[in-house]
């Protein structure tokens, strides 16, 4: 992963610019919502990090909402599905059995 001053996360094919809240794979763009877009910037900010869905939940939703687990599991399969026609880089999100989310090791 690199970052730089602009707040651009680099996994592999993935790229999030923070400042423009794009994230496009091999240079296409890739449509997220606010709460997916949150959720992968904190997935990339440490991609050595496996993540539980309580933190997820906290970084990704807004303090005044409090969904249950099961909506970090529901945003990252949408997630992985707008990732679906990028072969590359749909199975970059690791699902750790009963604890969370991770990058997949490069």
């Amino acid at each position: 992963m690199k970052r730089s001053r602009d707040h651009i996360f680099t996994y592999g094919p993935i790229q999030l610019t923070r400042e423009t809240r794009r994230v496009t794979v091999d240079g296409s763009p890739v449509g997220l919502t606010a709460t997916e877009f949150r959720l992968l910037e904190t997935l990339l900010a440490d991609p050595d990090v496996v993540f539980s869905r309580d933190q997820l939940l906290r970084a990704a939703w807004p303090s005044s909402r409090s969904p249950s687990g099961r909506a970090v599991d529901i945003c990252i399969r949408r997630i992985r599905l707008k990732l679906a026609s990028h072969p590359v880089a749909q199975s970059f999100l690791q699902t750790v059995r009963g604890f969370g989310y991770s990058l997949a090791p490069r």
